[in-house]
């Protein structure tokens, strides 16, 4: 089992991290989990991973996944859902580090 990295996924913040899974504040609580860490075969398609008691691995539709927080002495539950897809929208940006790692490569290659 891996600890959860709790940090800011704003790029730009003194806290940010990329690899970050977890942020909070005294009102609000975000997740950044992959989706086959949270079971799902096809989350395009809401289908689930489902491993019946003799081993074999389907994938099944589901509508939402369930959510559970315990913390500051209380529990709350709640559930997500989401729109199937077809497409995906992605944005670029430079990632800190592209620096150091150009300036490696220009190394690298000037001892040719």
């Amino acid at each position: 089992m891996s600890t959860l990295i709790r940090a800011t996924t704003v790029p730009g913040s003194k806290t940010f991290d990329a690899r970050a899974h977890l942020w909070s504040t005294k009102t609000d609580v975000a997740l950044r989990l992959p989706w086959a860490l949270l079971g799902m075969a096809d989350p395009s398609s809401r289908q689930a991973i489902k491993v019946d008691t003799e081993g074999a691995i389907s994938a099944v539709p589901i509508d939402h996944i369930g959510l559970t927080y315990d913390g500051a002495g209380k529990t709350i539950e709640s559930s997500i859902t989401w729109e199937p897809w077809q497409t995906t929208r992605s944005r670029e940006r430079t990632k800190d580090g592209l620096a150091l790692f150009s300036k490696a490569v220009g190394d690298v290659l000037s001892r040719k």
